[in-house]
């Protein structure tokens, strides 16, 4: 994130990457950089839980990272909680995260 101002990265919930999440908020706080170009999204996802419940992957996500380093709120991407079509929701979720890769790959070329 320092050395690419544009990126996309794909980022996990749960105890396992919360030691990475701590270290990286301690390398952000000691060399503060511009988010505004960093777009992550969440490779989890819990169904039917409103994104305010401490149980939801985007809070966990927003609590344990994204919020510590001040990303940006519109750069986390996340499917919407609830869904009639739960296949159509993860296809336009998919289509928006190639859209985004591409854009940020293509400034780096």
């Amino acid at each position: 994130m320092i050395s690419g101002p544009k990126a996309v990265i794909g980022l996990s919930t749960g105890q396992t990457p919360l030691n990475a999440y701590a270290n990286i908020t301690r390398i952000f706080k000691a060399c503060p950089c511009d988010l505004s170009g960093v777009t992550v999204f969440n490779v989890d996802q819990v169904t039917n839980v409103p994104r305010e419940s401490p149980y939801s992957c985007y809070d966990m996500l927003k609590s344990q990272l994204t919020g510590p380093i001040g990303l940006p709120e519109g750069n986390l991407l996340m499917p919407p909680p609830f869904s009639d079509d739960s296949a159509a929701t993860a296809k336009r979720s998919s289509g928006s995260l190639r859209v985004g890769a591409a854009l940020a790959s293509s400034s780096w070329a």
